[in-house]
C-alpha cells in the first residue's frame, strides 16, 4: 500500500526495483498505460536498515548507524503523531566497505577514531554522529525525484542538510569551489526499501561545514500538515490558528490549504482570509549561520506596501502583495544555525496567498 516502484535507466532499458525490465512499453488503453515486464515484481518488505545490515559490503557503515542509535529510527515504518500514526521514509546515502578499506579503515572503530570528537556518539555535537546523520535523508529520493537545479536535501535529524546538483543527470553532492564532488554509484542505488530507499556513494561525505547555500522553503512543507489527507489532492480549512499546527500560527477568519494545479510550486499553498487585520507565521527548518537576502513569492489584497515583516519577532521591512511577483527583502543575518520564524502582518489586505521562501546566501 503506497510504495513506490523504483525505476533505472540501464543502457536502452527500464529496469523496475532492481528485478524486472520493461520489454514493452506505453500501451494505451482507455484508463490509462501498460507496461509489459519480464519478470514479477516482489513486494518490498523490508527496511532501509533490514538491507543495510543484511548486505555484507556495508558492515562498517552499518556498525557505525548502530552505534549512533540510528538503528530503530531507520527500522520504522510508521510513527506515533497526535492520533494518528503515518508513515515515515528515508534515503540512505551508504558507504561500502571497499572505500573505507582504500582509506585504511576496516571496522567500526578506525571509523570512530577518524570523526570521534568527544566519545559520545549518541549527541548531535559530536563529530562521530555527524559524520553518520549527514548521510540520512528524510524522505523517499529517487533518482527521479532529484531536481535540476541546485536542491537542499535535510536530514533525518533536521539539524542540517545537503546539496545534490543534477547535472545531465550526473548527481552532485556537496559540489565545492574546487568543483570536487561525491558521486553515486549508479548501479548500487535506487534500492527500494518499505521505508525509503538506499544509493550507494563513492566517498566517505564528511560532515563539513560548507559554504551556505540557497534555500527555498515551501510554506506547506510541515509534516503534520503533510499528513492530512487533503494534502496535494483538495483545499482544506482550518480555525484554530494557534493550535491546528505546530509551525504554522496565524490570526484571521480562517486558513485554507490551497490546491490549485498551475498556481503555486508543487501546486499548493496556504491562503490566510480575514476581514480585516491579519498574521500568519511560519517555522522555517534549520538554515546555517550566515547573510542571506530573503525573497517570497506570495499575493493577495489590494498590491499596495501592505506587509510588515518579522523575523524572529523583529521587524524588517514593509513589503508589496502585489499579484504573480516575488518580492525581495532583507538582507538578515543569522548569527547562528537554528529554525526562524517568518511573520507576514497586514492591517489592509483581506486574503493573502503564499507559496514559498527563499534563502540567498550574500
Amino acid at each position: 500500500m503506497n510504495d513506490d516502484i523504483a525505476s533505472d535507466l540501464q543502457g536502452v532499458e527500464i529496469v523496475l526495483n532492481k528485478q524486472a525490465t520493461i520489454i514493452k512499453r506505453d500501451i494505451k488503453v482507455a484508463n490509462g498505460y501498460i507496461h509489459h515486464i519480464d519478470n514479477v515484481l516482489d513486494i518490498v518488505t523490508k527496511t532501509v536498515y533490514d538491507i543495510l545490515s543484511e548486505t555484507e559490503q556495508y558492515s562498517i557503515f552499518t556498525a557505525g548507524l548502530d552505534e549512533c542509535g540510528f538503528k530503530d529510527t531507520l527500522g520504522l515504518t510508521t510513527i506515533t503523531f497526535g492520533n494518528t500514526t503515518p508513515r515515515v521514509f528515508y534515503t540512505v546515502l551508504a558507504v561500502p566497505d571497499s572505500l573505507y578499506e582504500r582509506d585504511s579503515i576496516y571496522n567500526l572503530s578506525d571509523l570512530i577514531a577518524k570523526y570521534d570528537t568527544d566519545g559520545d556518539h549518541k549527541s548531535d555535537t559530536n563529530g562521530f554522529f555527524q559524520y553518520m546523520e549527514n548521510h540520512l535523508i528524510s524522505g523517499t529520493n529517487y533518482f527521479t525525484s532529484f531536481n535540476k537545479t541546485s536542491t537542499v536535501y535535510y536530514l533525518i535529524t533536521q539539524n542540517s542538510y545537503i546539496q545534490i546538483i543534477d547535472e545531465e543527470r550526473v548527481f552532485k553532492i556537496n559540489k565545492a569551489l574546487d568543483n570536487s564532488y561525491t558521486e553515486f554509484y549508479y548501479k548500487q542505488s535506487n534500492i527500494p526499501a518499505k521505508n525509503g530507499c538506499i544509493h550507494t556513494i563513492n566517498s566517505q561525505l564528511p560532515a563539513n561545514n560548507t559554504t551556505p547555500i540557497p534555500v527555498l522553503f515551501q510554506v506547506t512543507e510541515h509534516f503534520d500538515m503533510q499528513q492530512g489527507e487533503y494534502y496535494q489532492k483538495y483545499y482544506a480549512r482550518f480555525y484554530d490558528g494557534q493550535n491546528d499546527f505546530k509551525g504554522i500560527k496565524w490570526d484571521g477568519d480562517y486558513l485554507m490549504y490551497y490546491f490549485n494545479r498551475g498556481l503555486f510550486m508543487d501546486n499548493d499553498g496556504l491562503n490566510v482570509i480575514s476581514s480585516g487585520y491579519f498574521w500568519i507565521e511560519v517555522t522555517t527548518p534549520k538554515i546555517r549561520k550566515g547573510k542571506y537576502g530573503l525573497s517570497s513569492f506570495h499575493f493577495g489584497g489590494d498590491g499596495s506596501k501592505s506587509l510588515n515583516v518579522y523575523i524572529d519577532g523583529i521587524y524588517i521591512e514593509t513589503i508589496a502583495s502585489s499579484w504573480n511577483t516575488v518580492q525581495n527583502f532583507g538582507p538578515v543575518i543569522f548569527n547562528e544555525t537554528k529554525e526562524h520564524k517568518i511573520k507576514f502582518e497586514s492591517a489592509v489586505s483581506t486574503y493573502l496567498f503564499w507559496d514559498y521562501v527563499l534563502f540567498t546566501p550574500q
